[in-house]
């Protein structure tokens, strides 16, 4: 089959050519047939492959147990020199002894050695990146989908604030991290980035306590003005923490508070979120996963079981991918999806305060089996939603990076200068150089 390699970057090119190899019909159970008895037949064979790739599984799992052994020993060539090659590139790999071992068949009359050694070179550095990325999806899966559910193991103080940085003259920046992450990880590259002049504090949103928007934000309301006693304040919020964030200014301006400017690093509005009360929590836990893996679906014999029943499948399935850690437990599924059917409930009010939106260039925080999509990129889209609570001071600010890192290095820079030309007026150095005390 012929597959079409559309983009140079790597997990959209793997994506995509997966989607290819699953839409082949009877994952090519009788291509062999049609090749050579087919119509065309002919024409199929004169156009064989130069390249041949063969990968011979895990020998480790076919030996493990047995009294055989792979020999140190060489079995001597393959095939006799006087063939002739099927193939100018012959590529072989196998798992043994735990590594991944590749092996290139070349013709020394046609091509050099330096030449393949090139070649495989530049396939285990791409294979390295993948891998790489392939972590960090994980990664922005169990951040972005079920929260850092390992946040239970970061030591926390009753205090919901963490100091990244207490000095600098400039107003300090009060940001709310995401459900359960810890905000000195995922701020502490943003904060080194904005530099020493700025002050920079985290917000918990803790994952083990009941959850409440608002009786939340009456906390961090209280550690803010231990810190900042009276505005102007800047706050901030990542993700879910941007809709946090939001409550923290409406509360701060309920008590006739100024809020200088309120930071959103691509945060969903609610106002677009569906009405979740349509799904139970098996089905709202399916509609998310999918949002991250399109492909995943709860098996049909399955749909008719209890809840609970299909809530295990798809707990089970993200420890077996390594999405979350293999300790969460049923509970702790539920009490995130709780969180979850809190945010569609909160219906924030028009806001005529000044927003910036970070936003991606990616699509995947729109979700369209969670959310109101509209046609196209239209104004809704494009602002997450904000669009629609913004009274006029809004602005989205487009940054390089996916939602998994675009705060961290190396984006961390451009996001921290793009904030810093937009924000430089309210950024300057406070004129009371007293009213900010460290938060212990």
């Amino acid at each position: 089959m012929q597959l079409e390699l559309t983009t140079d970057e790597l997990s959209s090119a793997l994506k995509s050519i997966k989607e290819q190899l699953r839409g082949v019909p009877e994952r090519g159970i009788g291509y062999g047939v049609w090749r050579y008895l087919g119509a065309g037949a002919a024409e199929q064979a004169q156009a064989a492959a130069e390249v041949s790739f063969n990968y011979l599984g895990q020998f480790d799992q076919v030996l493990s147990g047995g009294e055989f052994r792979a020999a140190r020993e060489s079995a001597g060539p393959a095939q006799s020199s006087n063939n002739k090659r099927p193939h100018l590139l012959a590529i072989g790999g196998m798992m043994v002894d735990g590594q991944l071992k590749m092996n290139w068949g070349y013709s020394e009359a046609v091509h050099r050695r330096e030449t393949i050694e090139r070649v495989a070179t530049q396939f285990v550095e791409t294979l390295r990146a993948l891998i790489t990325q392939s972590r960090e999806q994980n990664k922005k899966v169990q951040n972005e989908l079920l929260g850092h559910w390992d946040a239970g193991s970061v030591k926390r103080s009753n205090s919901l604030m963490a100091t990244i940085r207490s000095e600098g003259g400039n107003l300090p920046l009060f940001c709310v991290s995401s459900y359960g992450d810890d905000p000195t990880f995922i701020f502490t590259d943003l904060a080194q980035s904005l530099g020493a002049e700025q002050p920079f504090y985290g917000l918990w949103i803790p994952d083990d306590e009941p959850f409440s928007f608002q009786l939340l934000a009456a906390r961090h309301v209280e550690e803010i003005q231990q810190v900042q006693p009276d505005g102007p304040y800047i706050l901030g919020g990542f993700s879910f923490g941007g809709v946090v964030a939001f409550e923290i200014a409406r509360q701060l301006l309920a008590k006739k508070e100024e809020i200088a400017l309120l930071v959103l690093f691509e945060t969903v509005c609610p106002t677009i979120q569906l009405d979740l009360k349509l799904f139970d929590d098996a089905e709202l836990a399916e509609r998310i996963v999918r949002g991250y893996d399109r492909n995943f679906r709860v098996p049909e014999p399955m749909r008719g079981l209890e809840v609970d029943e299909r809530l295990t499948y798809i707990l089970d399935y993200l420890k077996t991918a390594n999405l979350i850690p293999s300790n969460k437990d049923l509970l702790a599924f539920k009490t995130f999806l709780g969180v979850w059917r809190r945010r569609a409930d909160y219906t924030p009010e028009t806001y005529s305060g000044e927003i910036l939106l970070f936003r991606t260039r990616g699509a995947s925080i729109l979700n369209e089996l969670l959310i109101h999509m509209t046609p196209g990129r239209d104004a809704v889209m494009d602002s997450l939603g904000w669009s629609l609570v913004a009274d006029q001071n809004l602005n989205i600010i487009s940054v390089p990076g996916q939602h998994s890192n675009f705060i961290f290095v190396p984006h961390a820079a451009t996001v921290a200068a793009k904030l810093r030309a937009q924000a430089w007026p309210v950024l300057q150095p406070a004129v009371v150089e007293d009213k900010f005390q460290t938060h212990e």
